[in-house]
């Protein structure tokens, strides 16, 4: 495990991104051999390292080939403070009769790395039922989480218009760090119909084991479909995620028919071929294509050089001005085919899920450019 962790030490490779690449489809120049293992994570501070890209410490030691132990160990007691809460929630979940699925957190972190503690992560998610929402909430509030953007609606009406324009509601327990998500559907922006997307989420379901736990997850084929839109849509700004994307596809078994049906099913072409140019650039020169997928096809060159400057940005901005604003717009507009996929983007940035606790909503619809700069710059 640890001569793989380590492998990870070809992301220093190095990046002369320039603003030309992001207004043009030029392709990136090729970055010669010696250069791969230098520049990139050498850039970046243990401090933006752990804090900006989200790498554990035993992370960033592996990376390294450092050994800062007080560090690792500090690390360690509060991932395993974290791990304690985890439990206690998900306990008081299965008392309660509700049924959820585990997205991430320190189960992905046990599927990967064989250890709950070794994955850096902040929060815990998970998906229950649209039925369930009010009541998961409610329990998390008596054990002591209160809403972390604003306040869970107390109409149904509203917790409905919520429930339509997000997909999760966020808790925070200030004092021990830990925020948790409750989903009720997994992406804001529909792939396809959500009735659709629920009904195969709940066909690709497994259970893992945890400290004699039982716990019900997506299977590997879903789950590393899932982290490749879950990035993708995020620009893969924090290496964490195109880590674990290059780690869950080593060292798990993925039933290549199974994972490519998925992503036709989700029309996800776009994603996966992105992420594989992201990968092969980045984690693995000699990665093969073929590993995450049949495509052969390269990733876009714009989608690739933005997210490019996204990982390489110091300060994890998705976008920092107007001009920018409106390439980051592009991007997320091009990750995906479908109207309804593009029509709901531009939806839930007109109107942010926060407006749904205003006596006003829907009658003044926040113009979509107004909000962002206001909010952003």
């Amino acid at each position: 495990m640890a001569a793989k962790r380590v492998s990870f030490c070809s992301l220093c490779e190095s990046i002369a991104l320039k603003n030309f690449y992001l207004y043009t489809m030029t392709p990136m120049p090729e970055i010669d051999a010696q250069s791969k293992f230098q520049g990139l994570i050498q850039d970046f501070s243990r401090e933006v390292l752990y804090h900006r890209h989200r790498l554990s410490h035993q992370q960033i030691d592996d990376v390294l080939g450092e050994h800062q132990a007080k560090l690792d160990w500090e690390d360690k007691i509060k991932r395993l403070g974290d791990l304690k809460v985890f439990f206690e929630l998900t306990d008081q979940l299965k008392a309660a009769g509700i049924d959820f699925l585990n997205i991430k957190g320190p189960l992905l972190s046990q599927r990967i790395y064989g250890d709950p503690t070794y994955r850096y992560y902040k929060d815990f998610d998970i998906l229950v039922a649209r039925d369930q929402v009010s009541k998961v909430i409610a329990l998390f509030q008596e054990m002591g989480f209160v809403p972390g953007e604003y306040p869970w609606p107390d109409k149904p009406g509203r917790q409905q218009d919520l429930m339509e324009m997000a997909s999760h509601f966020i808790l925070l327990q200030e004092e021990r760090g830990i925020n948790v998500e409750v989903h009720w559907k997994l992406f804001n922006q529909p792939l396809v119909e959500d009735k659709s997307f629920d009904a195969l989420v709940l066909a690709h379901v497994q259970t893992l084991t945890l400290s004699g736990r039982a716990f019900k997850v997506l299977d590997n084929e879903m789950e590393l479909l899932y982290l490749i839109i879950h990035g993708s849509k995020h620009a893969w700004f924090r290496l964490k995620w195109l880590l674990d994307v290059g780690e869950f596809s080593d060292r798990l078994e993925i039933d290549q028919e199974k994972f490519m049906f998925l992503v036709k099913k989700l029309g996800a072409e776009t994603m996966l071929a992105l992420t594989q140019g992201l990968v092969s650039s980045y984690l693995k020169p000699e990665f093969n294509p073929e590993k995450l997928g049949m495509l052969t096809s390269p990733p876009a060159p714009f989608l690739l050089a933005f997210a490019q400057s996204r990982i390489t940005d110091q300060e994890g901005k998705l976008y920092d001005g107007f001009t920018s604003f409106l390439l980051y717009l592009r991007y997320k507009l091009s990750l995906h085919s479908s109207w309804r996929y593009k029509l709901a983007l531009l939806k839930l940035s007109t109107l942010p899920p926060a407006v749904v606790n205003h006596g006003w909503w829907p009658l003044k619809p926040i113009p979509v450019i107004f909000y962002k700069l206001k909010s952003k710059l």
